[in-house]
């Protein structure tokens, strides 16, 4: 019913788990995706008794390696006995900041060990038209109390581009967080998209990825991406960092794109 308010809540550190034994590739990442869609702040995956090439640890971890390289407060643990995966994974870009080990045990401590907890806010929003509208003012409100007035323009932009296609092309409930850390700021927004589950046409769901990354919001962020679950909706992410030298093209940008979609939307 219409949206709920809006709480400040410090996050716990409660790992995904994502075990990969006996699972085919194609399995393996989706799990990767279910887990991180989800928002753990640490994820650890079992890769023991795997057999992977090298494109194939390239491929698992590119969805995750963005989010990782842009924002600071989340820990990915990698464990397998076999030696050749874990050169492998010690190959990828060191950005990816990937905890690799051979037990379980070793790589949860380590994980823990480098994990520092961010400030968080998070929103839920009902599928309304005045969702948009609801989430920027979430948004200025929690970055004048964390004193970052400077992402105000840039993350009500991103924001409400996000909400503006849950609306539009999900249909749902929208789950929205922000987290600070090292002065960026990470965005989530979650849904329960119906295009997920293969009920709407090739095109629509084309359409709403490409407005969940529009040209807007890789302008003015430092990394984005989404994790996707077939039936289960999406979450799209993305990282916001001081940029004082185009924020005030950002509020231009705002400012039109917001009066070209005021008539579908708040």
């Amino acid at each position: 019913m219409g949206s709920h308010l809006p709480t400040m809540v410090r996050v716990l550190p409660r790992p995904g788990f994502v075990d990969g034994r006996g699972l085919e590739f194609p399995g393996l990442t989706t799990e990767l995706n279910r887990v991180l869609a989800r928002g753990h702040r640490v994820v650890v995956c079992e890769l023991s008794g795997m057999a992977m090439s090298g494109s194939d640890v390239g491929a698992l971890f590119a969805p995750v390696g963005g989010l990782l390289a842009a924002w600071p407060g989340s820990v990915v643990v990698v464990c397998s006995t076999d030696r050749g995966v874990r050169q492998e994974l010690d190959a990828l870009p060191a950005v990816y900041r990937l905890v690799v080990c051979a037990r379980l045990e070793e790589g949860v401590t380590l994980a823990y060990a480098r994990l520092r907890l961010p400030d968080h806010a998070e929103l839920s929003l009902g599928a309304a038209l005045t969702a948009p509208r609801r989430a920027r003012e979430f948004v200025t409100r929690t970055m004048l109390d964390w004193r970052l007035s400077v992402l105000i323009a840039p993350a009500c932009l991103v924001v409400s581009e996000l909400v503006t296609n849950v609306v539009l092309y999900a249909g749902t409930p929208a789950a929205v967080s922000l987290s600070r850390l090292d002065g960026v700021v990470l965005v989530t927004v979650g849904d329960r998209g119906r295009a997920a589950s293969g009920l709407w046409p090739s095109s629509v769901v084309e359409k709403w990825r490409a407005g969940h990354r529009s040209r807007l919001v890789q302008a003015f962020t430092l990394g984005s991406g989404e994790f996707a679950v077939l039936g289960e909706g999406k979450t799209v992410w993305a990282v916001l960092g001081g940029a004082p030298d185009v924020l005030p093209g950002v509020t231009r940008q705002i400012h039109g794109s917001e009066s070209r979609r005021s008539a579908v939307v708040g």
